[in-house]
């Protein structure tokens, strides 16, 4: 249960460093992603989850990886991957 609370709390910070990162409000980053500011606050707090779509297009606004978002891995690691495996 500890692992799923970890990987909760670091979607989160992803998150809410993708909307600072981008310079966003709550609202101006719910409405690219699909939900309404009042739950985006929810989630922020913990008391809410993004769904897959969301979570999609996160990684469309912010320019990081699913895998940044979902799981904390590094995007320059995973971008020199996929050059190198191209």
């Amino acid at each position: 249960m500890d692992a799923l609370i970890a990987a909760r709390q670091n979607i989160i910070s992803k998150l809410i460093a993708a909307r600072l990162e981008k310079g966003l409000t709550q609202e101006q980053l719910a409405k690219k992603i699909g939900v309404s500011s009042q739950f985006l606050g929810l989630v922020e707090e913990g008391k809410g989850n993004l769904v897959y779509g969301s979570i999609k297009k996160l990684k469309e606004v912010s320019g990081h990886s699913s895998d940044y978002i979902l799981y904390g891995l590094d995007d320059d690691i995973l971008k020199n991957t996929n050059r190198f495996l191209e």
